[in-house]
């Protein structure tokens, strides 16, 4: 059994996320499809059974519920952008699957050209061989739990006048 460590710290360049290991390439095609949230099947990403736990405990599973709590919530802003302070990969080559830490400043907007709040945040990512017939470059997001202060997004999206109040984490409607 042989696993491996990749770790890059700030300042991380798209350049370094377009490095030959597949796993950098993947998140670096999620991270397109994740801007553009409405756009993006959520099954190219996020396996069917994929789950998330999320900072208020709750834990979703399926692509598309998952999806649609991002929807719900990076939605409502007018823009989102992260940079990436971190990343720790490791890889189990006897199990095919990696383990990506991902260590982020997510900046958010109300509107295009409004203010901009930041809020760190930091991602553990789950990542295997894709369902048949799903995946990008053969992978997708087994698991993600999220480690971040939930208030904190919620006071920076009423700091910048953007409405909580139908944000959810239960009953998510896929």
């Amino acid at each position: 059994m042989s696993s491996t460590t990749l770790s890059l710290v700030a300042p991380i360049s798209e350049a370094d996320l377009a490095t030959p290991h597949p796993v950098l390439k993947f998140y670096q095609k999620y991270s397109v499809g994740f801007d553009n949230l409405y756009h993006t099947d959520p099954l190219r990403f996020y396996a069917d059974s994929s789950t998330i736990s999320i900072p208020d405990g709750t834990v979703l599973q399926g692509a598309s519920k998952i999806w649609a709590f991002y929807q719900q919530i990076y939605g409502s802003f007018g823009k989102t952008t992260g940079e990436c302070l971190s990343l720790h990969l490791l890889s189990d080559e006897a199990t095919g699957m990696y383990t990506l830490h991902m260590e982020l400043i997510r900046s958010l907007r109300g509107r295009e050209d409004g203010d901009e709040v930041k809020v760190p945040q930091y991602f553990v990512y789950s990542i295997g061989k894709a369902d048949p017939g799903a995946g990008t470059d053969g992978l997708q997001i087994q698991g993600v739990r999220c480690y971040y202060d939930y208030s904190l997004l919620k006071s920076a999206a009423d700091v910048i006048g953007v409405d909580t109040t139908t944000w959810k984490t239960v009953d998510i409607e896929a």
